[in-house]
Parts: structure tokens; C-alpha cells; sequence
């Protein structure tokens, strides 16, 4: 039986990703939108080749964010841009949750 894929990273969360300085192979996974393992450990090997040629020495868990995403080609700004646009249509969901008018039974006007 085949596994359903159930990543689905919203933008907010996205952002708060890339708002840490370094990330793991499962924070790759949640900004790949993706549960395929393999292509996060690569993702990893790359952005990791690329702290080396920069003499930056981080844990072997961890990997530059801003080399993750030059790997994935996914510039900041995007992500931020988005979450912005995502807590815009929450926040307007939300209101218009509040701005239904509720109707009053002609029993409790009494």
C-alpha cells in the first residue's frame, strides 16, 4: 500500500524556518513540501559542500538555511512575501467568521 504524502507546509511555517540560521534534513522534508528522505539528505550534501568551500564549520545535524536555499533556488523574499499574503486571508477568514450576523428566534426578542 502507498503511502499518501501528508507534507503540506504552509508559507508561515516556511517562514519560520528559514528564520533559524541553520536547519535539519526534516526542515528541508517541510520546505520541499516533501516526505522523500533521500532527496532531503541530498539537498543537505549540497547546502553542507557549500558551508566547507566557506570554511564555516556547523554541526553535523545542521546546515546553513541561506545554503539550502540557494541549493532549492527559493529566494527569501518569496517565502515572506507569501506568509504575508497567507496571514492576510486568515486574518480576513477569521473576520469574516466574526461579521456573520447570528439569527434571533423570534422567541428570545421577547
Amino acid at each position: 500500500m502507498c503511502k499518501k504524502n501528508d507534507y503540506s507546509t504552509s508559507n508561515i511555517e516556511k517562514e519560520q524556518i528559514i528564520l533559524k540560521c541553520f536547519i535539519t534534513k526534516e526542515d528541508i522534508k517541510k520546505l520541499r513540501n516533501s516526505s522523500n528522505h533521500d532527496s532531503a539528505i541530498e539537498i543537505f550534501n549540497l547546502a553542507n559542500k557549500m558551508n566547507e568551500e566557506n570554511d564555516t564549520y556547523v554541526d553535523s545535524k545542521y546546515v546553513q538555511v541561506s545554503n539550502v536555499l540557494k541549493v532549492l533556488g527559493i529566494k527569501e523574499k518569496d517565502i515572506f512575501r507569501n506568509a504575508a499574503i497567507e496571514r492576510k486571508i486568515l486574518f480576513e477568514k477569521e473576520n469574516q467568521k466574526r461579521d456573520v450576523p447570528t439569527v434571533r428566534s423570534e422567541t428570545s426578542q421577547s
